[in-house]
């Protein structure tokens, strides 16, 4: 089910289930999300030192890309959706650190049982339902992009 539940996560980027499902489900789709941010990573790094003619360090990188691609494959089954995983999600969210999910509960309940409903979501997409907050980035850099020098100090 939860497998299943990922797939829908990737295909439309927002789905309504039950709250203990949609936090659960929030664990697992940021983890493919990572693989995937992973996989683009190593995919640029084996090209770039292909480029420069480190073969060695090409392979070892192009290596790196296959284990996160067969991690990211036990998860999103489907050939489409995988690569809609790995050619958009992944490289969206390559300079944010974690937190690639959001869950938002709902005032409403479900007919029947009465069980808590949520949407979970991507964030920082088109038609979001809350704009998501900014990377803060990492210790010592720059979180700012109109030129003003701001160290993070945690």
């Amino acid at each position: 089910m939860l497998r299943n539940m990922v797939q829908s996560l990737v295909e439309h980027e927002r789905i309504v289930t039950t709250e203990p499902k949609a936090k659960e489900l929030k664990r697992v789709g940021d983890q493919v999300v990572g693989w995937a941010k992973k996989w683009a990573r190593a995919q640029q790094l084996a090209a770039d030192y292909q480029s420069k003619g480190s073969i060695e360090q090409a392979r070892q990188e192009a290596a790196n890309a296959q284990h996160n691609l067969k991690q990211a494959h036990s998860w999103v089954r489907q050939r489409p959706i995988l690569i809609k995983l790995l050619h958009q999600l992944g490289p969206r969210y390559l300079d944010r650190e974690g937190g690639y999910t959001r869950v938002l509960k709902l005032a409403r309940r479900r007919a029947g049982d009465q069980a808590p409903m949520a949407v979970i979501e991507y964030v920082d997409r088109e038609g979001e339902l809350r704009q998501a907050k900014p990377p803060t980035g990492k210790k010592g850099e720059c979180a700012h992009e109109d030129g003003v020098v701001e160290l993070l100090v945690k």
